[in-house]
Parts: structure tokens; sequence; C-alpha cells
């Protein structure tokens, strides 16, 4: 997501190359100094220097980590998992990012920007690209029009590697990997059990996806449509339907565990749904793969695994920022190969395809 207004204001072509973005953002940094162009956050369970490397690592064809942060990514075109750095198209990644950052053109704090810090540059004009949630384009579009009505975030193509590779990495579906669990204390498991299927039901997927028949929405010539009376209270929110929900207690976080939103989303902005529709084309035509989850593992694999994650990741986590932050990737790169399959880079990647293999 980039600031499209300030492209054709500096007369730049959009981007639709890594090289490409690199030029653009000098130019941006050139006409805005006070800025850092490129921004990231930590969120979603994974560090800052995780969730600025996924993108970029994948897009040059290789990877960093999986949903859960271990360092161990399934690659589509290989179709096994694989341990990124061993890669070269990884090398490629982190020398990309090394001189967004001794040019400027990387936030600094990338390691430690929370996710409410990382939304206010981005919707104050401190910072002017990020490779994220497209959806938060909407609220920053908002804040950022109440000074310049002309100030726009909007979708780049997914961008093309100097090797030739063009692929996309987004969030896994529904974000499956937040899940519930019953508490093997609870008195009445039963009970709970009866409601979550009460949950899945006709009737409880309309009261937490709707809400209340003639309350939130009617029925209409056998047509369910929200009540503008009802709606009409969030529209000048920043995120009206988020702000609706939050009175229904459904959606994101809410217990809506089968919605249907054959109602639409109230006050969606149209850029969301044209950014949405082109996530769902990319994944369709091949070039957009979301986050893949871990396969089944056996006790012992479980307990392997941790033990070896233990011991690398902790070399990665600070290897990654020096190789970023510093020269030290001319000078260290053959070395750090060397300990990761010391620390079990091998034997985790084996231990991944292995339990792959059982389930296909």
């Amino acid at each position: 997501m980039i600031r499209v207004d300030l492209l054709k204001k500096l007369n730049l072509k959009t981007p639709t190359t890594f090289e490409e973005l690199y030029q653009v953002l000098k130019k941006l940094k050139e006409a805005y100094p006070d800025t850092f162009p490129y921004t990231s956050r930590a969120a979603n369970g994974l560090t800052g220097t995780e969730n600025l490397i996924n993108p970029i690592a994948f897009g040059m064809g290789s990877g960093y980590t999986n949903v859960s942060g271990a360092k161990i990514y399934y690659d589509p075109a290989l179709k096994q998992y694989k341990f990124g750095p061993f890669m070269p198209q990884f090398k490629d990644a982190l020398t990309y990012l090394n001189k967004l950052y001794k040019e400027k053109l990387l936030d600094p704090d990338y390691t430690t920007a929370t996710s409410q810090i990382w939304q206010e540059k981005l919707s104050s004009g401190k910072s002017l690209f990020y490779m994220d949630n497209t959806g938060f384009g909407v609220t920053f579009n908002k804040t950022l029009q109440k000074k310049d009505p002309e100030a726009q975030f909007d979708m780049l193509p997914i961008l093309t590697s100097d090797k030739g590779v063009k692929r996309g990495l987004l969030y896994q579906l529904d974000h499956l990997s937040e899940s519930y669990v019953i508490n093997a204390n609870v008195k009445n498991p039963d009970k709970i059990i009866e409601f979550i299927d009460w949950i899945y039901s006709e009737e409880g997927t309309k009261l937490t996806s709707w809400g209340i028949e003639n309350e939130h929405y009617s029925i209409v010539n056998g047509i369910p449509t929200r009540k503008e009376e009802f709606f009409s209270k969030y529209k000048d929110k920043t995120d009206p339907s988020a702000a609706m929900s939050s009175e229904l207690g459904t959606g994101y976080l809410g217990w809506a565990l089968n919605a249907d939103d054959s109602l639409g989303i109230p006050g969606q902005d149209k850029l969301m749904t044209e950014w949405t529709n082109k996530n769902l084309a990319y994944i369709k035509d091949g070039s957009a793969f979301r986050m893949s989850y871990d396969p089944a593992f056996t006790k012992d694999e479980r307990e392997k695994l941790k033990q070896l994650r233990t011991q690398l990741d902790a070399y990665l986590t600070l290897t990654m920022d020096k190789f970023i932050m510093t020269d030290a990737l001319t000078k260290d790169w053959e070395s750090f190969i060397q300990q990761c399959k010391e620390k079990g880079a091998e034997e985790i990647e084996k231990i991944y395809n292995t339990a792959l293999a059982r389930a296909k």
C-alpha cells in the first residue's frame, strides 16, 4: 500500500517491481526528508523483524516464518517446507532491506513499533508505504483526508523481483489460527458444546452475524436488510462496520463462528472492496498464497521441534537485525548458514516435510 496521491504529485510511475519500488521510495524521501517512507510493525504474534522480512522474502522467491513464528515456511512452487535462509533469494531480500535501512527509507523503529505506533505514522504522513493488511488503508485515508482531501493510500500490484519472481503472501484463511478451547475444569462442558453447536445453527448464525430481527435488520421481500436507523449511528465512525459490530458483539474476535455476510458490510469503503477483490483474484490466478498451517506432528516431533527452535530462534532473532542494520551480510553470511545448520535448521526442515508427507 502506497500514497498514490504523492506519486501523482511527484510524477512518479506506479512501481511494479522491487527495484522500481526502491527508486520510488528514494524519490519520496527526497521530497519529504522528515519521513521514513517504509514502515512495519509487530503484530499477529510475530515480531517486527518477522513481519518486515516475511512479505519481502516470499515476494523474492523464498520465505521466513509460518503463522506461528517458526522459522520455516511452505513454498508453493517447491511444494515443501523450506528454511528460508538456505535459499539464495533470501539473501537477496536481506540485501534489499539493508539498502533501504542504510538510505533511511526504512523506519528504524521496525523492530519495536506496535500496531498503534505504526498506525499513527501512516495516518499522519510520517510514513508513506507498508506491506501489511490492506484494509488499514481505509482508516489511514479517512484520517489523512481530514487535512488533505487528496491524500490516499492505494494497493500496488504484486511486485516482481529482479529474478522474475512474482508472488504475494496473504493472511491465512479467516484467521483460523485463533481458536477456542474448553477448559478441562469447566463444570458443564456439554452445555458449552451445545452453545457452540447453536452458534453454527441457522438461528445462531443470523443472530451473531446480523443481530436481532426488526431491531438491527428486517426482512424485505424475503431479503434480509440492515435497518438504516440502526447503522446510521455509526456512519461517521472511522470504521463504521467495526463500530456497529461492537454493539452486536460479532465480527473479528466476536462470537460469529459461522459468519453470514449476505447483508454486505455496511459503510465499507469502495476501495476496500476493490482491494479485497484484487487479492482474491491474485489467489485465483496463482500469484498470491495464504500462509500455511503446520502439518500434524507426533509427540516426539513436537518435543524435538521445541528443543531445536529454542536454540535456533534466538540466534536468528539477533542475526536478522544485524544483517538489516549493518554491513555484516557481506562478511558473515557463510558462517551464519553454517551456524543455522549446527543449530538444527536442516533437522527442522526434515521434521516438517516428514509430517507433510504423512498428510498427503
